[in-house]
């Protein structure tokens, strides 16, 4: 016969097994995220549209200032290369949280990263910073052993840009 106090010593393990897996899983998430924003950050500083959108999800829904709703990976790459284009030299992301969303399935894990950001432009020789802000949902279609790719990127900037 199992006593309370066995039944409470075996919650408390299960639980600090379960909790300590979700941290480790977590730790796991955001170093794949700070990773992909590396990538994306120096894919910008190459001038290279293709690879920084590279980090998106063949259907990500992306919305940025002034502009309408813009659907797929396809359509990401070309706004990128009208921002590199434009003089974008330098994009600097500093995440402020991330948080796992509840999921369907352990194979189709997403994550919500909230950060701010300064976007560097080149105006003719004149560097230019623009901050700003960003949510974006990463989803770990495959599991946390495989890159994420972003699914939702929603920004706005801290400065008026009319």
């Amino acid at each position: 016969m199992i006593t309370l106090g066995r039944r409470l010593v075996a919650i408390a393990i299960i639980t600090s097994a379960c909790w300590a897996q979700a941290t480790t899983q977590d730790q796991k998430a955001a170093a794949a995220i700070t990773l992909r924003n590396n990538q994306f950050r120096t894919a910008v500083m190459a001038h290279d549209a293709a690879a920084a959108s590279n980090i998106y999800h063949a259907d990500v829904v992306f919305m940025a200032p002034d502009i309408p709703t813009l659907q797929g990976k396809v359509a990401v790459q070309a706004y990128l290369e009208q921002q590199i284009m434009a003089g974008a030299v330098d994009i600097q992301l500093t995440t402020q949280s991330i948080r796992a969303l509840k999921s369907k399935s352990p194979r189709n894990i997403q994550y919500e990263e909230i950060g701010t950001n300064v976007i560097t432009f080149n105006f003719g020789g004149t560097l230019v910073q623009i901050p700003g802000k960003y949510m974006v949902i990463w989803d770990f279609h495959h599991g946390l052993n495989h890159p994420p790719k972003v699914f939702r990127d929603a920004f706005s900037f801290s400065v008026p840009t009319k």
